[in-house]
Formats: structure tokens, sequence, C-alpha cells
């Protein structure tokens, strides 16, 4: 989903985003690659670079 969604050119919002271990993430899309997503915590705009293999299938679809 995120991947098709850089593609494809659209911005993302504010969203929230599940781990495989299902950890919830309140955070704000700013990039990805095929290895990473950049998402940048809304509390206190902290920056994180996660593995698209730690996201939830749901995510990664």
């Amino acid at each position: 989903m995120l991947l098709g969604l850089l593609v494809s050119g659209l911005s993302i919002q504010a969203r929230t985003f599940t781990s495989e271990k299902g950890q919830v993430i309140e955070d704000e899309f700013e990039s990805a690659n095929e290895e990473t997503v950049t998402i940048v915590r809304l509390a206190d705009g902290k920056k994180y670079n996660i593995p698209i293999s730690s996201l939830s299938d749901a995510e990664k679809a």
C-alpha cells in the first residue's frame, strides 16, 4: 500500500502504522524506498526509518 501510493505520487497525511508485532504508531509518512519507510512522529517531529519488513502484511499491501 505505501509503496503503491509513493509510486502513484499521492501525498499521504497523518495515519496509523501497524507493525508485524501489532504495535500501533500514529505518525506522518515522509518517504519510502524499496527497503524502508520514513515516518515523522507527530508528538515531537522525530523521524524514524522503519524497515518495510517490520510492517504488518496489511501495511505492505
